[in-house]
């Protein structure tokens, strides 16, 4: 198979696999909407935002930069897991104050 043919092909299937994967997220969404009230739907959206927001923010950008490295050696491997996981660490002391937070609807009014 040429280098054309070949970049086509992974065309296609990263294509078909997007489709498929917005497909998916669309019936997982209508079916949620149905089953939560127009207030909890509007937290779980808040929350998602949230999570995937710190999950962009958890690799920071360390696997493609080891993936990119010309040479890699271990001392380099090893410091890239120590941020890795030195951002995560941060990332969960910044947002475990925000467990406490309870949204208004579920506040006793008494």
């Amino acid at each position: 198979m040429s280098f054309r043919g070949q970049v086509l092909s992974a065309l296609r299937w990263t294509a078909a696999t997007k489709l498929l994967s917005q497909v998916f997220t669309w019936a997982i969404t209508i079916v949620v909407i149905r089953v939560l009230d127009p207030g909890d739907y509007g937290m779980l959206a808040m929350a998602t935002v949230a999570v995937d927001f710190l999950a962009l923010m958890a690799q920071f950008g360390a696997g493609a930069a080891v993936v990119q490295a010309q040479v890699i050696d271990e001392r380099r491997l090893r410091q890239m897991f120590g941020f890795v996981i030195a951002v995560n660490c941060g990332l969960f002391l910044c947002c475990s104050p925000a467990r406490r937070w309870s949204p208004p609807s579920s506040r006793n009014p008494a």
